[in-house]
């Protein structure tokens, strides 16, 4: 997770995970509360959250793609977390 200031309209806070495109039976939640106990789902809207594939293979074997949600950091929210959730 990184804050991100060079992109426009910013700060975006970046989250980055790697996803197995082999596995289809899993299911990839990015997940954001300001409190670690009061945890949401993302979802993009492409206007203040974005997901986006960075790298489509990263490794050179198929066997990830690189992923990144970028989130609009509100100033006023005391902190911003980000985690992942896989499931069956």
């Amino acid at each position: 997770t990184e804050i991100d200031t060079t992109i426009p309209n910013g700060p975006w806070l970046s989250f980055f995970y790697r996803e197995n495109p082999t596995a289809t039976d899993l299911r990839y939640t990015v997940q954001t509360c300001i409190n670690l106990t009061a945890w949401s789902n993302v979802v993009p809207d492409q206007i203040s959250v974005f997901s986006e594939i960075t790298d489509a293979n990263p490794d050179g074997d198929g066997s990830s793609i690189l992923r990144r949600v970028r989130m609009k950091l509100n100033l006023n929210d005391p902190s911003r977390y980000l985690r992942l959730q896989v499931s069956r």
